[in-house]
């Protein structure tokens, strides 16, 4: 036998967590016979300072702009059979800025406007921007707006999309939030791009619409008549492409878009066309697939997702406030498995060196007629091929060309019209991020950790220029000692190659007896 509790706690975040973001949706369970939950938030036990979701039949409740780098205090509430039981527990919240309003993608938005945030705690200076693209300044540049946690601009251009951002200065580094409103009236739906209206379908291309700034979800049906969606209807998704397998050839067809708005509300957008064989193999499935690295690459300004895009939900999902190799694969295989296409995707994790910060996160894609996997790089956006079939290359194919020092056993093929500017600005050359690869998801290698120092090259036992370093220990030493830019350093080896993790320096200098400086070599970029 077993008994249930009679009153609720909390779920999510779990009780106790600590960096949690300010912005949250806190979650508990439901209780057989609770006629009411009630959660406070306060400074103090008990307290409601920070909010209270009042008396509610709901099991969650969503708060927006909770002190930056604080404890929360909590208490849950039960109402069951007229008795009240509560329950009290506390988070810790990441100390980062957080918009408070106006809400994301509240659009009408008229002069003047106050911007407000959260107050954070460390922070000592806080800066606003307001532009008209993603991290603009055209609007409003720099403005040192005091620790008074809002701002208030007096005058707005007329602008569809307006993109703000806060940033705040804590211990000497800067953390930052955005948001997106407009200016206009009630915003547009997601224009159709393919098929076009009274167009043709065939199945080489996704359908495809154009996301809105002021965006969150996006469903795309289709039917016989307008509005219609009993041939396919694909569900609310974040990405703007899916396919769509098996259409009757012939016919008029309707294709209707809904858009789902940040600020709550939805609008649609339709056409007709007819169908081709929309069919695909698996080949050409895993090729369409590849095309999405390139979507989630232009995502973002190098490391600066674009506000609200699948992207940056993913980034800041992680408690980040730029975009991490992770952070782009991850979007990518939720941009794959949204598209319908039905091609398996996995995450491709490897190192230079295994345990340290010198690793590298893909997304390979699996063509199931000839059981190959696939490196798509969202990150680089990028594909590789093997030059002695000219098929795409894997993240074993990679490393095989890497261990053997044989660079033009692969080639690079770029997706975006950025090229190979990524790779050229990268601190490592490409293929050394494919020395040692793990296991599916694992903690373990595939094979033995490969010997790095063909990798390095030897700089002795000073520099005094700008660039990316390591330092090799000394034998059998498992750390290093080093003046590093003025600062007295002690850094770990790893176990294998008897080396740390790369670093961006200027001046190194007084190293251990037996150690060296060394610098990731560059072979192909």
């Amino acid at each position: 036998s077993f008994t249930t509790r009679a009153w609720a706690s909390l779920l999510a975040p779990a009780a106790g967590a600590q960096g949690q973001d300010p912005n949250q949706s806190l979650q508990w369970n439901a209780v057989d016979g609770a006629t009411s939950y009630r959660l406070d938030l306060g400074t103090a036990v008990g307290a409601t300072d920070l909010g209270s979701s009042g008396n509610t039949t709901a099991t969650q409740f969503a708060v927006v702009g909770l002190p930056g780098g604080a404890t929360i205090y909590m208490r849950l509430s039960t109402t069951v059979a007229g008795q009240i039981h509560s329950e009290d527990t506390v988070i810790g919240t990441r100390a980062v800025p957080r918009f408070i309003a106006p809400a994301p993608g509240r659009y009408g938005v008229t002069a003047p406007v106050t911007f407000r945030w959260n107050r954070v705690v460390g922070a000592d200076t806080f800066v606003l921007d307001v532009g008209t693209t993603p991290g603009g300044l055209d609007v409003l540049s720099q403005i040192g707006v005091g620790l008074g946690g809002s701002y208030q601009m007096s005058s707005l251009p007329a602008a569809d999309p307006l993109y703000a951002r806060i940033w705040a200065r804590i211990g000497g580094v800067w953390y930052h939030d955005d948001t997106v409103i407009s200016s206009h009236g009630a915003p547009g739906p997601a224009a159709i791009v393919y098929p076009t209206d009274g167009g043709y379908a065939a199945g080489a291309r996704l359908f495809e619409w154009a996301g809105v700034p002021l965006g969150a979800q996006y469903q795309l049906l289709i039917g016989t008549a307008p509005g219609g969606s009993e041939l396919f209807q694909s569900g609310f998704v974040s990405g703007t492409k899916v396919y769509v397998p098996s259409l009757p050839q012939g016919p008029t067809l309707y294709a209707t878009v809904q858009t789902r708005f940040l600020a709550g509300g939805t609008a649609a957008t339709a056409s007709s066309f007819t169908a081709g064989n929309t069919a695909l193999s698996a080949t050409q499935r895993r090729d369409l697939a590849i095309g999405l690295a390139a979507t989630i690459r232009g995502m973002a300004a190098s490391t600066d997702p674009t506000p609200f895009s699948v992207l940056f939900n993913v980034t800041r999902y992680q408690g980040r406030d730029y975009s991490n190799c992770t952070d782009f694969a991850t979007s990518m295989l939720q941009a794959v498995r949204e598209s319908k296409l039905g091609v398996a995707a996995r995450l491709a994790n490897s190192c230079l060196v295994p345990d340290n910060d010198d690793c590298h996160t893909a997304v390979e894609l699996l063509d199931s007629s000839t059981g190959r996997w696939a490196i798509a790089d969202p990150t680089f956006g990028i594909t590789v091929t093997r030059t002695s079939d000219q098929t795409l290359a894997g993240a074993v194919d990679i490393s095989a060309a890497a261990r053997a020092m044989q660079w033009s056993a692969i080639q690079m093929n770029y997706l975006t019209p950025t090229g190979d500017a990524y790779l050229r600005s990268y601190y490592i050359d490409y293929p050394l991020l494919f020395l040692d690869l793990y296991a599916d998801n694992d903690s373990a290698l595939q094979q033995p950790e490969a010997d790095a120092s063909p990798y390095y090259a030897n700089l002795g036992s000073a520099v005094s220029a700008a660039g990316f370093y390591a330092l090799m220990c000394a034998p059998g030493a498992v750390s290093v000692a080093a003046t590093i830019d003025a600062v007295a350093t002690v850094m770990g080896c790893d176990s294998v190659n008897n080396v740390t993790y790369v670093f961006a320096a200027t001046n190194i200098s007084g190293l251990d007896p037996g150690a060296a400086i060394v610098s990731p070599r560059r072979f192909m970029f």
